[in-house]
């Protein structure tokens, strides 16, 4: 069995990028674009807007990558980037005299999608929703976690918790998950 190399951690990745390295910041980026993307989409509530919040994040990330005091938490760094991103977008279109959009809920690729597909692109949607739903680190451990497969390790770095502490939050963002889509499985018990 051959063994991948290490990657190297956010410090050393930040450090390298301060000195003009873009391809270590390109690691930074792919290491966090999904999560950044999944914060950002909480924010705005809409997957166009999500894009372009994150691309706005890491571009300040790049600009002002010298003003991270702990390159460690590169991570909560870009992730407190986005969140004021989009409380910008927002206060634009407020100024706009614009309502904020709600949630773009994608329609079917094609019309003649079969019931099954629907059912189950209805189901994602709804998910989603109720995930955006949760308290902010409940929600942020089901992204990164569940749906961004990152490790045990980078959540515990990401949300500056302890191994347990995470097991802990993840446990609770589930149980509150069951509790919202109770409703799609009446006859099953909510686990205790």
């Amino acid at each position: 069995m051959t063994e991948r190399p290490s990657q190297p951690d956010d410090a050393t990745l930040v450090l390298r990028s301060r000195e003009g390295d873009r391809e270590a910041f390109g690691c930074l980026y792919d290491r966090y674009a999904r999560l950044v993307r999944a914060v950002a989409y909480d924010e705005q509530l809409r997957i166009a807007d999500a894009f372009d919040i994150t691309q706005e994040a890491f571009l300040r990330a790049w600009q002002k990558l010298s003003a991270l005091k702990e390159p460690a938490s590169f991570g909560p760094w870009v992730v407190g980037i986005a969140r004021q991103v989009g409380r910008e977008q927002h206060r634009a279109a407020w100024r706009r005299r614009q309502v904020p959009l709600g949630k773009d809920v994608p329609e079917p690729a094609t019309a003649t999608c079969h019931e099954s597909d629907q059912l189950s692109h209805e189901r994602t949607c709804l998910l989603l929703q109720k995930i955006s739903e949760l308290p902010e680190k409940e929600r942020l451990a089901i992204h990164a976690f569940y749906l961004e497969g990152q490790s045990v390790q980078q959540v515990i770095q990401l949300l500056q918790l302890s191994r347990a502490g995470v097991y802990a939050l993840l446990k609770r963002a589930c149980r509150s998950l069951a509790i919202k889509l109770r409703f799609l499985a009446p006859e099953r018990e909510i686990y205790k």
